[in-house]
This record gives structure tokens, sequence and C-alpha cells, in this order.
């Protein structure tokens, strides 16, 4: 067995999101970094069936950015991460989600979780 990491990084989409009503009516750029270990059976045959697909991990999880509406980034990488768990075999996934913002003292945000298989989240930065 091969212990596997794929790395997704800054996966575009947007959506609506955030709690003051300027951001409620139209949706912004997000970029979504992701992190997926998962393990790769030994006598892997370069069969895209043996292994997970990164091309149906990003459209899949753009198509679920893009069709949702959250009040915070901390609540969508939760999504994002049981979205993952649900739909492939995996041990653990990190999500980061930055977005962009027009403050003087700040030109972006970011939350990051992890969770791992049969564990519970142990990482928030924002």
């Amino acid at each position: 067995m091969n212990l596997m990491k794929i790395y997704i990084k800054k996966l575009k989409a947007k959506t609506i999101i955030g709690v003051n009503d300027f951001e409620r009516y139209k949706k912004q750029k997000l970029y979504i970094d992701l992190e997926i270990d998962f393990e790769l059976q030994q006598g892997f045959s370069d069969n895209i069936r043996e292994t997970i697909d990164y091309d149906i991990v990003v459209k899949d999880v753009k198509n679920l950015v893009e069709n949702s509406q959250f009040y915070t980034l901390e609540r969508l990488c939760l999504e994002i991460i049981d979205f993952i768990f649900k739909n492939f075999d995996v041990n653990s996934v990190k999500v980061n989600i930055t977005k962009s913002l027009n403050f003087k003292d700040c030109k972006s945000i970011s939350v990051e979780e992890t969770k791992i298989k049969n564990g519970r989240n142990f990482k928030k930065d924002s």
C-alpha cells in the first residue's frame, strides 16, 4: 500500500458568501486549496479507476460551491470536507478557502480546516 497525496491549488469558484447585506446579492470569487490523502493499492496498474480522479474532484467541488450559499467560510470548509469524505475513499482532507477583500487593512482572509478519517477536525485558521 502506498500513501498518496493530491494537491489542488487555487480552484476558482464564485458563490454567495458573507454575513453583510452587500455580500448577499452578488457572487464573490473564492480560491480553494485542497490536500487529499489516500491509499493507493500495491500493484496499481495506471488505471484511473484505481485512484482518485482529481478532474472529478475539481468539477464536483466547484459545482458544490457555486450552487450553494453560506454565511461563513468555516461552514463552507466543512461542507467541502464532508462531500469529499462521502464521495471518495480518502484518509484525510485539508481545505483552505481564500476570499478577496477590499478592506484597506488586508487583501484577503482565509479559513483552513483539516479532518482525518474517523477523527476530529483538528486545525482551523483565519
